[in-house]
């Protein structure tokens, strides 16, 4: 079922005639006209915009609630709890107001958290430090504040860290356009660049992990700040709260829902659409990414009118926050630091609201839908350190250095995220005048080529020759990683004789069957000799009990995450869900290898979910072989030195060191046998992790 934003956008884009739309000016002045006849545009507005949302506005009751429950567990010695309920509180204390709900309440709440923090063990002296001077802004007459702060300094010292040289120059090619390239060698394992992006918005769960800012993780602070008149944004600190380019106290993404139901993609087409109006067409940077490429025209025309109705939203929506935040203000004839305890904020608060009423006469629709494209076209994902999924996306964001660089299925280049940082790793040699190269997509070995070539050309509108790609003579990647056994094969031993070549159906199969991913048609021919795939035997057998494997394996994976959260609220998961889970596993296994080639990565994920339940059985022996299994399927389908390799090596050294702590006295050899495999497996990932993200590789 649709919402009524996802509702709102269908019924924009399907009144917007893609034959008139041959131009990204065409198609946001027909969406924007669009945008305001649908009637059902006011009541979408109406929700996006409301300043009552729960969870977007103060909330004097719940304030109140945690400041009491916090002084009660400072009393019982609970620092760290204590410091958690200030927190919440600081986060719905709306200090702009001018009742003693406002400043007077949040400079107590500061000072509360900042004694908390000494009281920890270690003390959170910097953390303690700004909270005392966050105090002293909101009530530069509260005594304790000062006395905190001075406490706070004294006990202080701070650490500063050198930063990166650049080592890159921009260069033109025939092929592949401007780029990056090496402006003198540089080493494998080597931080070449360091970038900062352009624009940015959190994601749905960005919002709830990471500084609204920096990016930093807020799982790491322990003294958090928020908005100090709504809690929607979070920071890691006060400098961070300050610096916030986007959202102001009081101004348009201030106590209004819009900022977080929008889609990420939106939001941060939007800023980027300001900061480039704001930095002015001459500005260099501007210039710069005014230069990359839209490829509005090459959008099939549904989802050009789809981005333009998205343009259309976003921007008419951003027109009447500014318009109703500047209306609230003018209405409450005052400054929006509310008194003379904030006149030193409320200037800089100010000239970032008037700034932005300034910005509604140049960030036009078209504008909008501009940066929506490029946000398409150039855009990243930041991901935290331990990637699972595209879940796990904590932002979108425009970086001027990380759009410049070209693409490979093999890169020698890595990206990591420091917070809000981008840092450009080698990970092998490159030449001077090379290009860096840096993965837009899935890397060879995750896909199979036909299908990372039609993901490029769907998304980035080009058609991928890396080496990764090249034709023979050259072959990188073996189709067996989504391949039947040769018809041939005639066994599951691989014993002598009998061909080991792999054969993919020559028609389309769904995700899941063959592949993680949906596969396009083959050959029906086997790689090796040629023997063609028997269409009867396949249509009626193979691909029924594939199909009926794909689904076992989801049904019980599904069952063993249920049990991961049971055990881990309260203990060993429940033996019975385990067992069954196994039974079904093995089930599915012992199908997927009477038709898959060994080396088909779909076998890799059965044994992957067999370790997975023989962890939680408690046999880490049997999980340990398993995961043996699935790396020797992944060596001969990724290359050499990859990172899902190394982290399925540090998986297995973690299950080894958890099968020697099992081992009895009497198998003292194979407790000792289990140890030096997992060191071996330890270092062969520490090596390569190391290659791809330096010294923190060991927090990965």
């Amino acid at each position: 079922m649709q919402s009524p934003l996802q509702h709102l956008l269908t019924e924009i884009s399907g009144r917007v005639n893609p034959s008139e739309c041959t131009t990204i000016a065409t198609a946001a002045a027909e969406a924007a006209r669009h945008c305001l006849e649908v009637p059902s545009f006011a009541d979408v507005a109406a929700v996006l915009l409301a300043t009552n949302v729960q969870v977007c506005a103060a909330d004097e009751e719940h304030v109140l609630s945690c400041k009491q429950r916090g002084t009660a567990a400072f009393g019982r010695a609970q620092y760290k709890q204590a410091a958690q309920l200030f927190s919440e509180a600081t986060r719905y204390c709306d200090e702009l107001s001018s009742t003693d709900y406002g400043a007077v309440l949040a400079a107590r709440l500061y000072c509360n958290r900042a004694l908390c923090l000494t009281k920890m063990q270690p003390p959170r002296l910097q953390e303690a430090l700004q909270d005392s001077s966050a105090a002293i802004a909101c009530d530069p007459t509260f005594p304790k504040a000062w006395y905190r702060r001075a406490c706070a300094a004294r006990a202080l010292g701070t650490v500063a860290g050198p930063a990166a040289g650049q080592q890159l120059a921009v260069a033109e090619s025939e092929e592949a356009g401007r780029g990056l390239v090496a402006a003198a060698s540089l080493a494998a394992g080597q931080d070449v660049a360091q970038d900062q992006p352009f624009a940015h918005a959190l994601t749905k769960e960005g919002r709830r992990q990471v500084c609204a800012t920096c990016m930093a993780r807020l799982a790491d602070v322990a003294a958090p700040f928020y908005c100090r008149h709504c809690p929607m944004p979070s920071y890691c600190s006060a400098a961070c709260r300050a610096a916030d380019p986007y959202h102001q106290p009081g101004g348009a993404e201030c106590g209004r829902p819009w900022a977080a139901l929008l889609p990420a993609e939106a939001l941060a087409a939007l800023r980027l659409a300001r900061r480039m109006a704001a930095l002015g067409e001459r500005h260099p940077a501007a210039q710069q990414v005014a230069a990359l490429g839209t490829h509005f025209q090459e959008l099939d025309p549904s989802d050009a009118a789809q981005l333009a109705a998205l343009a259309a939203v976003t921007h008419a929506t951003w027109q009447r926050a500014v318009l109703e935040s500047a209306a609230a203000r003018a209405a409450a004839g005052q400054l929006p630091g509310g008194g003379a305890a904030h006149a030193g904020s409320a200037a800089g608060e100010e000239a970032g609201e008037e700034a932005e009423e300034a910005l509604l006469s140049c960030v036009t629709v078209e504008a909008v839908l501009s940066a929506l494209c490029r946000f398409q076209i150039n855009g990243l994902a930041v991901v935290p350190s331990q990637r699972r999924g595209s879940e796990d996306r904590l932002a979108l964001a425009l970086y001027p250095v990380a759009s410049l660089m070209n693409h490979s299925c093999l890169p020698n280049v890595a990206v990591r995220f420091e917070g809000s940082k981008l840092i450009v790793r080698t990970v092998e040699a490159v030449p001077a005048g090379q290009p860096l190269l840096h993965c837009y997509g899935p890397q060879a070995g995750e896909m199979t080529t036909p299908q990372r070539q039609r993901l490029l050309r769907a998304q980035y509108y080009f058609t991928c020759r890396c080496r990764a790609c090249s034709p023979a003579p050259v072959q990188l990647e073996s189709p067996a990683a989504a391949g039947l056994k040769c018809p041939s094969f005639g066994g599951s031993d691989g014993s002598a004789g009998r061909c080991a070549g792999a054969v993919q159906p020559p028609c389309s199969v769904a995700a899941g069957v063959l592949h993680r991913y949906q596969l396009s048609a083959g050959t029906g021919a086997c790689t090796a000799c040629g023997a063609r795939l028997v269409m009867d035997r396949w249509q009626e057998q193979q691909l029924p009990e594939l199909q009926a494997a794909a689904e076992a394996q989801a049904a019980a994976v599904a069952a063993l995450a249920q049990q991961d959260r049971q055990q881990q609220q309260a203990g060993p998961a429940a033996g019975a869900a385990v067992q069954q889970a196994i039974r079904t596993l093995r089930q599915c296994l012992r199908q997927r290898q009477q038709h898959l080639h060994p080396h088909n990565l779909l076998l890799g994920s059965t044994h992957d979910a067999l370790a997975h339940a023989w962890h939680l059985a408690g046999n880490h022996e049997a999980a340990a072989q398993h995961l043996r299994h699935s790396l020797a399927i992944l060596a001969h389908s990724y290359p050499p030195a990859s990172t899902a390799v190394a982290f399925q090596q540090r998986q297995l050294a973690e299950t080894l060191r958890l099968a020697a702590a099992a081992a009895s006295a009497a198998t003292a050899a194979a407790a000792e046998a289990f140890l030096c495999e997992a060191r071996q497996a330890d270092e062969a990932a520490e090596a390569v992790l190391q290659l791809h993200f330096g010294p923190e590789a060991r927090d990965r």
